[in-house]
């Protein structure tokens, strides 16, 4: 990806000074649990599922949006769990991914060159916004922020509560061959999850929500 240039370097400090300042989207805990989750995959103990936008746009963080992404991870998480009782790490690239990968700087428009468009983070799509503008950074902090709030919450609510995995979208599932397996094996967990209940065995915390991570490829210096 080629280098974004600023040509408001004030500004650009400014927003840098702000970013500095401001709490870490994620805690250490996280991280350290993503470590260790990754370092079992690396040992053939875990699957990663990993998916999402090449380029979120600022337009993307609402509450459809995320969880329209969120019910696809959680269902390609489950169909993996469930075939090849392996736990997995769940993926997503999202909450932040607001830079699109360039590999030039400008491109020709109606036969004028002009800056490409690199991603909510740093400029608009619109030609009249294609000066890398500094205050995006910070925007993009709160975006991202807002989406990351959004996902905690909605996973300790229950979002991702195996009762109601049937809610989940099945979307890449609706006109593949393998529908009828697929509705087989919701068949079977729900089966599963009525017997344990009955039995009163007290499984909520493992049943009702996951661990839910974030990843970005680096797109601006």
């Amino acid at each position: 990806s080629t280098q974004s240039t600023w040509a408001n370097q004030d500004a650009l400090d400014q927003n840098l000074h702000m970013l500095r300042s401001l709490p870490p989207l994620v805690t250490v805990e996280e991280i350290e649990t993503l470590r260790e989750q990754l370092a079992q995959a690396a040992e053939g103990k875990r699957f990663l599922v990993q998916g999402g936008d090449c380029a979120e746009t600022f337009k993307d963080c609402n509450a459809e949006s995320i969880e329209a992404k969120l019910k696809i991870l959680l269902q390609m998480s489950l169909v993996l769990v469930w075939g090849a009782r392996t736990p997995t790490i769940r993926m997503g690239r999202m909450a932040g991914q607001f830079a699109k990968p360039r590999s030039n700087p400008t491109e020709m428009v109606d036969g004028k060159e002009v800056p490409v468009f690199r991603g909510d983070i740093v400029n608009g799509s619109d030609l009249s916004a294609r000066e890398a503008d500094p205050a995006r950074l910070t925007q993009a902090y709160f975006h991202s922020a807002a989406s990351l709030n959004y996902i905690r919450s909605a996973l300790k609510s229950g979002f991702a509560d195996l009762h109601v995995a049937k809610q989940w979208d099945m979307g890449f599932v609706d006109h593949s061959e393998h529908r009828a397996e697929h509705c087989q094996m919701m068949s079977q967990i729900r089966n599963a999850l009525n017997f344990v209940d009955v039995c009163g065995v007290d499984v909520a915390p493992t049943f009702k929500t996951v661990d839910f991570f974030t990843s970005h490829v680096l797109c601006v210096d």
